[in-house]
């Protein structure tokens, strides 16, 4: 960023996430990727279940942590 660009200021999430909720097309795009949601949180879960590290997981499945 440079010298004249400014930041935006704070905004607590809930404030953002409470606005982009009442836009149906986020919404929709939200639906949409549900499932996406939940085989992230899937992998999470199970991550940490084996205590595995994102570097561990990564290696594990051949790819490199993002």
């Amino acid at each position: 960023m440079s010298g004249s660009e400014k930041m935006a200021p704070y905004r607590p999430m809930k404030e953002f996430w409470d606005e982009r909720m009442r836009d149906p097309e986020f919404v929709a795009a939200m639906r949409e990727m549900e499932p996406e949601f939940q085989a992230a949180r899937e992998v999470l879960r199970l991550r940490l279940a084996k205590g595995l590290t994102q570097e561990e997981l990564a290696e594990r499945v051949g790819t490199q942590q993002a």
